[in-house]
């Protein structure tokens, strides 16, 4: 799993590290030997063994439980969970390569450098460019390419700064990570970790990770108090309305078509998660139902053999009771077979009588036209013709 940075950059000089651990925290190799001569590695080459270090193609996620959990803790319907997952994350907390699904801010990545580094902004977004840095969100690029502008944002801060660490933690405070897509800028102290860094190397260790941190974000701002009054609500809109600028910032539910209405997403996704459980609901109900007629009926026939046998102690008077029953149910089989013999007769007798209405039916429009074609000058003796042979025949 991935390891901690420990205080690489800092004093070193620009694009070089060294080696350095703290008990089992090991930091990133930052100097390697090529042909026999020790060489630094530059800040990319550094990013780039930190985030594949990160990287878990087998991280455990979370089940049908976990969300219940949670909606139990919250009192409110587990579909309303499921719902911000699925907006936040499109579906899945993690890339194809691995690494945890990341959206990069450049606004945030300006107010902190801003805020850390405020002697050198004017180089540091020279260096960036608009595309990383701005004062508008925007410039995303989705899935791992997200990673590639985390990376940029991070060694072009380096370069100007000569501090890998520091920019590493800013570029991913300034990202939202996971399935829930929590700012890393909430890591500390909000969350519990020590840093940025942390958070996101531990949102890469398994999705249990990422809904702790969920629940702690939700609950520390108070928001969950929504999600439980919309479960009860005939009109959920204005309770998720006030859940989405907690969690996502005042400006997600501008409805004048400059910004996506956020609320109306999670709405959308938990109208959908919670009818597929009402038919599943439903579903269940209806198989118990089936069931149960069933084992009734199962019950009754049993029922109807006991109730024959009651009474009676002697092996042999049961026996004999068993005969009867057998000769009993061997009659109603004989006359079931007559009834289904007298059945097939009416069956037989039906078709003939079909077959005959259907030749008369033939005979009827056969005169007929011959009734028309008589009335055209040439076809009146073939007419009378055909009716004198019809008459010779009765």
């Amino acid at each position: 799993m991935g390891k901690p940075i420990i205080n690489i950059g800092g004093s070193h000089s620009k694009h070089t590290g060294h080696v350095k651990s703290i008990g089992n925290q090991i930091a990133p190799v930052t100097r390697v030997v090529i042909d026999g001569k020790e060489q630094g590695l530059n800040y990319v080459q550094q990013f780039d063994q930190w985030l594949d270090s990160c990287r878990n193609k087998q991280a455990p996620a979370i089940d049908e439980s976990d969300y219940q959990a949670i909606a139990d803790r919250w009192k409110c319907h587990v579909a309303w969970v499921k719902a911000i997952f699925a907006v936040e994350s499109a579906g899945n907390s993690f890339n194809p390569d691995g690494s945890c699904k990341t959206l990069n801010e450049r606004h945030l990545t300006r107010r902190l450098v801003r805020k850390t580094y405020p002697r050198q902004a004017k180089s540091i977004a020279k260096q960036l460019g608009s595309n990383l840095y701005s004062m508008r969100p925007g410039g995303y690029k989705g899935g791992v390419a997200e990673w590639q502008r985390i990376k940029e944002t991070c060694t072009g801060i380096a370069d100007v700064t000569g501090d890998f660490n520091g920019a590493l933690n800013l570029a991913l405070s300034a990202a939202s990570h996971g399935g829930p897509q929590i700012l890393g800028k909430h890591a500390v102290p909000l969350l519990g970790f020590q840093s940025p860094q942390l958070m996101a190397e531990a949102f890469h260790r398994n999705e249990d990770e990422q809904l702790k941190a969920f629940c702690t974000f939700v609950e520390k701002n108070g928001l969950d108090k929504y999600l439980k009054a919309a479960t009860g609500s005939k009109d959920p809109y204005p309770h998720v309305v006030k859940f989405a600028k907690g969690y996502n910032g005042k400006w997600c539910c501008d409805k004048n078509g400059k910004r996506k209405n956020y609320a109306a997403e999670i709405i959308r996704h938990y109208r959908g998660i919670a009818q597929d459980y009402e038919k599943f609901t439903v579903l269940g109900e209806s198989r118990t139902v089936q069931g149960g007629v069933v084992s009734t009926a199962a019950n009754a026939g049993t029922g109807f053999i006991l109730s024959e046998l009651a009474g009676l102690t002697n092996i042999t008077e049961v026996i004999q009771q068993i005969t009867v029953l057998k000769d009993k149910a061997n009659t109603m089989l004989v006359e079931a077979q007559a009834m289904t013999g007298k059945v097939n007769e009416l069956i037989a007798q039906n078709t003939e009588m079909t077959q005959s209405l259907s030749n008369n039916r033939a005979m009827v429009f056969f005169l007929l036209s011959l009734l028309i074609l008589s009335q055209f000058g040439t076809f009146r003796t073939l007419y009378a013709r055909i009716t004198d042979r019809l008459r010779g025949y009765k």
